[in-house]
């Protein structure tokens, strides 16, 4: 489907052919990000590897990240950091449930836990509780202007539209408040380029760190988020679902990532989450190159999941129905819930005492 906004030509590939096309088999010209007003602001001019243009700047980076974190062997190094940020995220639950005021901001919580797990792996350690949240509402700041409209990108040629276009001076005052933040984070870990073909500045660093984190954290939190909801709103589902996760791990009473592949009935729950809840509708728009013709899980979301089912009972806010639960869903990069998903956690009563 071809559609105007503005001056810009749109093509959207709705269907699997048409994906296929440019996924796969234009793939090559097809590669590069368009250089709007937003993303050269985000990005300082492509610095970081999501909104950078295709070249070698951009292969670099892509080949760092393969190397440094994203391998198979480095992925599964990461368990034991998953599996003690969920220890983390139960304990902490423990803590609120037994509390004066025993309801639970499970949204905040979750929010929590993925970003810790993701600058575990990223960077090593994770950060202090205020400067941790202070970066995710940053970053779910700049996902909120990413997604939002601009003049400027309709109207790349007119110089009106940029002078009259207000988000343009928004977001290089969110660019600067993470980059801010961001020298707490790589202050410590920056290193010489150490030979590389295309030196890496402290910015460049930046850049790609809070693109690695925006990927890890802003989908699988909100998967985490969309399926306690939905198994709030299911009481049946959630029962089934805690007692296979019990039954499984009912002899060493802790459950770790070795024994999620069995879990049939986890894996059809967040299929099923994904399925009416895409954390990423859209993916982040491709420019061509060259004239061409068109047709067109997780593991910390699996781990975390299991924990909360295998330790808890839950339940909703005393005189709230399953059916009054708030499912309206936010418009953005990512469609997040709208509201936060707050809960009544009561450790199971499996548990010993």
């Amino acid at each position: 489907m071809l559609l105007k906004f503005g001056e810009v030509p749109v093509m959207v590939a709705s269907s699997r052919e048409a994906a296929k096309e440019i996924l796969k088999t234009h793939d090559a010209l097809l590669a590069t990000r368009p250089q709007t007003t937003t993303f050269k602001i985000l990005s300082k001019r492509g610095l970081g590897i999501a909104l950078a243009p295709y070249g070698d700047h951009w292969r670099q980076l892509r080949k760092i990240c393969n190397m440094a974190l994203l391998s198979a062997n480095h992925v599964r190094s990461f368990r034991a950091i998953r599996e003690e940020e969920v220890a983390r995220l139960v304990e902490s639950i423990m803590s609120a449930s037994a509390s004066a005021a025993p309801l639970v901001n499970l949204s905040k919580m979750i929010a929590g836990y993925v970003a810790d797990a993701a600058l575990r792996a990223i960077m090593g350690n994770r950060l202090k509780a205020r400067a941790r949240d202070a970066f995710i509402d940053q970053l779910a700041e700049g996902v909120r202007l990413a997604a939002g409209f601009s003049l400027a990108d309709l109207y790349p040629s007119s110089r009106l539209a940029r002078l009259l276009s207000r988000s343009s001076r928004k977001m290089e005052i969110h660019r600067e408040a993470m980059l801010e933040l961001m020298d707490i984070v790589v202050g410590e870990h920056m290193q010489r380029d150490g030979g590389l073909q295309i030196p890496l500045t402290m910015d460049t660093v930046k850049g790609v760190i809070i693109d690695l984190f925006a990927g890890s954290n802003d989908t699988s939190a909100t998967t985490l988020e969309w399926a306690m909801a939905e198994l709030m709103r299911n009481p049946t589902v959630m029962s089934k679902l805690q007692d296979e996760v019990r039954g499984a791990f009912a002899a060493t009473m802790k459950v770790s990532e070795g024994g999620l592949d069995e879990l049939s009935y986890l894996h059809m729950v967040i299929k099923e989450t994904l399925r009416l809840h895409l954390p990423a509708p859209l993916l982040l728009p491709r420019e061509s190159q060259e004239q061409c013709q068109i047709l067109g899980y997780d593991a910390n979301v699996e781990l975390a999941l299991a924990n909360l089912a295998f330790y808890f009972d839950w339940s909703l806010p005393e005189g709230l129905s399953c059916s009054e639960l708030d499912m309206t869903e936010t418009a953005g990069v990512t469609v997040r819930k709208k509201t936060d998903l707050w809960v009544r956690a009561t450790p199971s009563s499996l548990l010993p005492r």
